[in-house]
């Protein structure tokens, strides 16, 4: 009978050593974590003030927009009453709002506009210039005109805003001339927009409604 049991063999020296090393890859292994975890952390932060930085930019360009076309009030004065009934105001300046909406109707008219040249003889047939103001009269909706000149394209189609769009034409005084202001696109209730012919002191304003790919005429004369 063996009295003597058999002892368990001692742990080899490698055995040991890797025992002694569990404990530290484990710091190690945490500690890298950690530094993983702080480093997504600051990334987020630097994320975010830059997506901040971008809403505050798309504001900005959301009020300049805005402000690029303000809303004015519409005009209630007996002006602006005759100009209604009428369709025309020889007093009413550029950019007046006569309307809140398309709602009402002006009818579509075809215009002469004359202005006297006030020039001396000595000028003969020199060219002056009449500048034309182009807006919207009521509810800017996404209306689309061009002018043409003498049956030539002046510019591309543009929306028509509040904030009145400026042309200047060339006119021999004693020459009529032909301008026309052609629909292009409703955004809604109708083309309402206004032209002002403007010519040194004195000006006209004809509120109008343009026909979708139909046009509006305006004859301007310069009497000598």
């Amino acid at each position: 009978m063996n009295f003597f049991k058999k002892n368990k063999s001692a742990p080899s020296e490698a055995q040991h050593k890797d025992t002694q090393q569990k404990p530290q890859e484990w710091w190690l292994q945490s500690k890298n974590t950690r530094t993983e975890e702080q480093t997504e952390e600051k990334a987020t932060k630097k994320k975010n003030p830059l997506r901040a930085l971008g809403f505050i930019a798309l504001a900005v360009i959301v009020v300049a927009n805005y402000l690029s076309d303000p809303l004015p009030r519409v005009a209630t004065g007996q002006e602006a009453v005759d100009a209604l009934n009428t369709g025309m105001s020889d007093k009413l300046g550029a950019g007046v709002r006569l309307l809140e909406n398309d709602s009402t109707q002006l009818p579509v008219g075809d215009y002469n506009v004359t202005f006297r040249s006030e020039s001396d003889a000595s000028d003969g047939q020199e060219k002056r210039t009449i500048e034309l103001l182009v807006w919207d009269y009521a509810a800017v909706d996404g209306d689309y005109i061009q002018v043409f000149y003498n049956g030539n394209a002046f510019g591309d189609a543009f929306m028509i805003k509040h904030s009145p769009q400026a042309f200047h034409l060339n006119v021999t005084p004693g020459v009529p001339v032909t301008l026309q202001i052609k629909g292009i696109k409703d955004g809604g209730g109708g083309i309402t927009y206004a032209a002002m012919f403007q010519y040194k002191q004195h000006h006209a304003t004809y509120y109008n409604r343009a026909p979708v790919a139909g046009s509006n005429a305006y004859t301007i004369t310069l009497i000598p």
